[in-house]
């Protein structure tokens, strides 16, 4: 499985929409960076999913604690609409989650447009996208510390003093 974080509001539906359009801001919202698309391989269970959510949550210029929403679909599906990928070293504080880093490669816009059909109807109809909320990203962090796969210090400073002052712990 594959999963990415998603902005939920930028796929809703707009009247003015026909069933078959899809926003504008569904397809500007996935960042790319060199004509890739980040994703991250997870099992299919919200165990899993939740490794995602917190190699999300501390990325390198991660300053705050935010609800996201991790939408989560086969590899396979990706591969079979002729989307080409590449394991590399994701960027977050969690060091034994780096290998877990995929990237879409070589997208143009109709690639693009792939993606975001694939994305949209999973996305509408919600059973695919599983929420994290600030409190729960919170606990993963902190539970990555207190079990020595993370430690306070790889973390961005204004994250660090966000970590310290919801747990009520001092500053590592």
């Amino acid at each position: 499985m594959l999963a990415m974080k998603i902005s939920r509001a930028k796929w809703e539906r707009r009247d003015y929409l026909a069933e078959n359009e899809l926003r504008a801001d569904a397809i500007t919202s996935l960042r790319t960076s060199d004509d890739r698309l980040s994703w991250w391989r997870c099992d299919d269970d919200e165990e899993d999913v939740a490794q995602v959510a917190l190699a999300l949550a501390v990325g390198p210029n991660k300053g705050s604690f935010e609800k996201i929403d991790v939408v989560v679909l086969p590899e396979a599906i990706l591969a079979d609409a002729g989307l080409a990928s590449e394991s590399t070293k994701g960027e977050t504080a969690v060091k034994d989650l780096r290998s877990r880093h995929v990237d879409l490669v070589k997208l143009d816009v109709e690639r693009l447009a792939k993606v975001v059909r694939i994305l949209d109807p999973r996305i509408r109809l919600g059973d695919t996208v599983v929420p994290f909320t600030k409190a729960r990203l919170i606990t993963l962090v902190a539970t990555a510390i207190r079990d020595e796969r993370l430690s306070a210090n790889d973390l961005n400073v204004k994250l660090r003093e966000k970590l310290a002052k919801a747990s009520g712990t001092p500053e590592a």
